[in-house]
């Protein structure tokens, strides 16, 4: 008499079975934050803030630099940048093999409380150079 072997569904091996004490269950965002096993739970910017401000920084940085720099994915990256094109504060020029970004400064901000508001002189500001520690005037 053969041995009967365990059948193998869709080319996966039986595991050892699991009742519902040793499953893991899911951990939602908000208890991962309180226990504190987040290392930043969130930034003042989004991140199409921050690529919007690394572009004006440099506008000839290919996605791959400015995602690094926003610190998220090329793919994420892209996405922005055709969400930011899509919305007009982005226009994008072909020169060569590259991609060259300008950005338009005289756009408002999308939130309705800061429509009449510019993004120039915000992105000025996020992108001016910091001023030397013990210079600044506080009032």
């Amino acid at each position: 008499m053969r041995p009967v072997m365990p059948r193998i569904i869709r080319g996966k091996r039986p595991g050892p079975r699991r009742d519902a004490s040793t499953v893991p269950l899911p951990v939602s965002y908000h208890r991962r934050v309180a226990a504190g096993d987040r290392r930043d739970a969130w930034t003042l910017l989004t991140s199409h803030g921050h690529v919007l401000v690394e572009i004006v920084r440099n506008p000839q940085a290919r996605i791959r630099d400015l995602g690094a720099a926003a610190g998220i994915t090329e793919r994420a990256t892209a996405a922005i940048i055709a969400d930011l094109e899509a919305t007009g504060y982005v226009t994008r020029t072909k020169v060569g093999r590259r991609n060259h970004y300008a950005v338009d400064l005289d756009r408002g901000f999308r939130h309705t409380s800061q429509r009449d508001l510019r993004v120039g002189p915000f992105l000025a500001l996020l992108t001016a150079a910091p001023a030397p520690l013990g210079d600044e005037v506080l009032d």
